[in-house]
């Protein structure tokens, strides 16, 4: 009876653990989704003023 208790409190110890890991997990995961997102938008915004000056530079050289 003893070691089936001892059992018990560790199963239930390890659920109440995921659960915890699981919560912070998951907002650690949104903090660095978010960032990431930030980043992939400032990059296209450089990419789409580089591609602007590309093309403005073709413009010119077909005019010289």
């Amino acid at each position: 009876k003893e070691l089936n208790n001892g059992k018990n409190n560790d199963e239930d110890d390890g659920k109440n653990n995921n659960k915890n890991n699981s919560k912070s997990n998951s907002e650690n995961n949104s903090g660095s989704n978010g960032k990431t997102i930030v980043e992939a938008m400032v990059k296209m915004k450089r990419i789409k003023v580089e591609l602007k000056l590309l093309e403005d530079y073709k413009k010119q050289s077909l005019v010289v």
